[in-house]
């Protein structure tokens, strides 16, 4: 007979069950609810890529002041 105090699940009623593997891993990296990994990693290489510019912009500035100095 069915226990009435246990969900069809097994796990008692009112109780919550664990998170699955998957939402574990998305904790545990730090990723925003609702969004893949593929998305925020997609974010941060376009992160990247603009400080990438912004650096050989800065580096080019710093060159061009330094052969006015020298």
């Amino acid at each position: 007979m069915a226990d009435p105090e246990r969900t069809p699940s097994g796990t008692p009623s009112g109780a919550t069950a664990a998170p699955s593997g998957r939402e574990q891993m998305r904790v545990a990296l730090g990723l925003p609810a609702g969004r893949t990994l593929a998305e925020v990693l997609g974010e941060y290489e376009a992160r990247v890529a603009r400080l990438e510019r912004e650096l050989r912009e800065l580096r080019g500035l710093l060159e061009s002041a330094h052969r006015a100095v020298v």
